[in-house]
Order: structure tokens, then sequence, then C-alpha cells
């Protein structure tokens, strides 16, 4: 394991947990919100609270519907990563991905003395 400057990592730890915190404290309210109000424009003290729904599709609805054999020009094929990988092989998947950005996290060791 590779070592790091610990402060920045307790920072970053500290800076996790309080927007994990605000992250569950403001989807509440969302989820309260979404309850109370149909979608549209709401004034509030000088800001708009706008609650827009999704629309998204039902796929066993859409596939019943429309199935692929019969209008196949509304779907789109897309390549299958963990079928590449065993049916072509390791040495060919990796000639055929490249490495996205890096994700960072950090969590308490539960092994840490407190």
């Amino acid at each position: 394991m590779a070592i790091i400057d610990s402060a920045k990592t307790k920072t970053l730890f500290t800076k996790l947990q309080q927007i994990k915190k605000l992250t569950e404290e403001t989807d509440a309210i969302k989820a309260e919100i979404r309850e109370l109000l149909p979608d549209g424009d709401y004034a509030a003290d000088g800001l708009i609270l706008s609650v827009t729904g999704k629309t998204v599709l039902d796929a066993a609805a859409f596939a019943k519907k429309y199935p692929a054999a019969k209008r196949p020009e509304l779907y789109k094929l897309a390549p299958d990563l963990p079928a590449i990988r065993v049916l072509l092989g390791a040495d060919e998947y990796k000639k055929i991905v490249a490495k996205g950005t890096s994700s960072v996290s950090v969590k308490a060791d539960p092994k840490a003395k407190k």
C-alpha cells in the first residue's frame, strides 16, 4: 500500500462524511417536495423551485409492442464487454479498452484504533 499524506486522507474522509450527511438531508427534502407538489415552477423567497418529472421507458411494454424482429430501426447494437473478454480473451480485450478516470474513495478502517 502506498503511503500518502494522512492529514489529506483524514480531510477527505471528513469531507465525504459531510457530503454524505448533506446528500441524505437534501434527498429527504426533495422526496418531500415530490410528494407535495406536481410538476411545475414555484416561487419561494426569491428562488424558483422547479419540479420536473422524468419520463422513462417501460422496456418490457416497449419490447412487447415493438419487437426487435419487426422494428429493428428502433434498436441499436452495443458491444457486450463481459462477453468480449470471455470470447476474445484477456489479451485481445486489453487491446480494445481504454482506462477511464480513476475513482477515489476513503472509508474508516474498522481495525484502526480510535
